[in-house]
C-alpha cells in the first residue's frame, strides 16, 4: 500500500486572497469618508458596513476581518473589540485611530489578531489598510491551515517527526512517539539522536544529513532505539528544509526470521522525481530531477 506524502500534509503558505469580507463598524462623518475609500478601492475587499459590531455580526462564519475606530479617551474602540471577541476569539480587528496607537488601546496590543493603523488628520485615505488588512486575514488563514495539517499528520500511521535547526525535536506525532516507546511530550525539546544508538547516530551524521543538506531526500533502513534500550529497524524518509531542519518520516518494518535487527537496508536518496542517477557511497542511488 503507498503510504501518505506526509512532507506536503503541513502547508507553508496560505493560498493567494481573491476575496475578503469586511466588516466595517464605522466612526464620525471625519473618520468614515476616507476608511470607506481606501477600503472601496481594493478590487479583493467587499465591504459590509454597520454603526457597531453587534449589528452585523450575526453572520460572522461571512466575515474575515472588522475594521472599526478607537479614539484618544474614547472606549469606542475597546467595546468594538469585546463585542468581536465574545464572538471569536481570532477574528481578526483592525482600528484606526489618530492618536499614537498605545495611548488608544494598550491591553489590545498583545492580542496578534489586533492591528491598529494610525491615520493623521490631513492623511489621503489610508494606504496600508487594505495591505494591513490581507496581512491579518492570510495569518489567520496560513494557522487554520497549519491547524489541520497538524491533525493530519495525527492520523497518519506512519511516524512523523520535526528536527529544528538546533537538532531538537519540535513536533512528534503520536505514531512516531509510540513506535520509538516515548510520549510526544517527552521527545520535544529533545535530541533527535535520542532514538538512534550511537553507531546508528554515526552513519546518520556521516551519510544522510550531508546528503539533504545538497537538496536530496533520503530514504532507506534505520536501526531506531526505543525508550527501553530495544532496537528495531523501519523504513524511513529524511528530507531537509531551507532553514536548516529536517523533517523525519518513519514506518516501522518486519525483518522476517533470521534478520539482523542491527543492519539498516541500503538507502537512496533522491531529489524528488525521477531522473539520472548517481553512486550514494554504496549505500543505494542518488535521483537527480535535472
Amino acid at each position: 500500500m503507498e503510504h501518505p506524502d506526509w512532507n506536503s500534509t503541513i502547508p507553508d503558505r496560505a493560498p493567494s486572497l481573491t476575496s475578503i469580507t469586511v466588516h466595517y463598524a464605522g466612526g464620525t462623518s471625519d473618520d468614515d469618508q476616507p476608511v470607506r475609500t481606501s477600503l472601496a478601492s481594493s478590487d479583493v475587499v467587499e465591504v459590509r458596513t454597520g454603526q457597531d459590531a453587534s449589528g452585523g455580526l450575526d453572520g460572522l462564519e461571512a466575515i474575515d476581518c472588522v475594521v472599526g475606530h478607537a479614539a484618544s479617551g474614547s472606549t469606542t474602540g475597546v467595546s468594538l473589540y469585546e463585542t468581536v471577541r465574545e464572538h471569536d476569539r481570532e477574528l481578526p480587528v483592525l482600528l484606526v485611530t489618530g492618536a499614537q496607537p498605545d495611548d488608544v488601546v494598550p491591553g489590545l496590543r498583545s492580542d496578534p489578531w489586533v492591528e491598529v493603523v494610525r491615520r493623521d488628520a490631513d492623511d489621503d485615505p489610508v494606504p496600508v489598510l487594505e495591505r494591513r488588512v490581507r496581512r491579518l486575514v492570510e495569518h489567520r488563514q496560513l494557522v487554520r491551515l497549519l491547524r489541520r495539517g497538524i491533525a493530519a499528520v495525527e492520523t497518519v500511521h506512519d511516524g512523523t517527526a520535526i528536527v529544528g535547526p538546533d537538532g531538537t525535536f519540535e513536533y512528534v506525532n503520536q505514531s512516531f512517539a509510540t513506535q520509538y516507546g516515548y510520549s510526544p511530550e517527552s521527545l520535544v525539546g529533545a535530541d533527535w539522536q535520542t532514538v538512534y544508538a550511537d553507531d546508528e547516530v554515526d552513519r546518520l551524521e556521516r551519510e544522510v544529513l550531508p546528503t539533504i543538506e545538497d537538496g536530496w531526500r533520503w530514504t532507506g533502513g534505520c536501526v531506531g532505539e526505543r525508550a527501553n534500550g530495544t532496537a528495531f529497524t523501519a523504513r524511513t524518509g529524511v528530507t531537509g528544509l531551507d532553514d536548516g531542519s529536517f523533517v523525519i518520516g518513519v514506518h516501522e518494518t518486519s525483518r522476517g526470521p533470521g534478520s539482523n535487527p542491527d543492519v539498516p537496508e541500503p538507502g537512496r536518496s533522491e531529489s524528488g522525481s525521477s531522473g539520472g542517477s548517481r553512486s550514494a557511497d554504496g549505500s543505494g542511488t542518488a535521483d537527480d530531477s535535472t
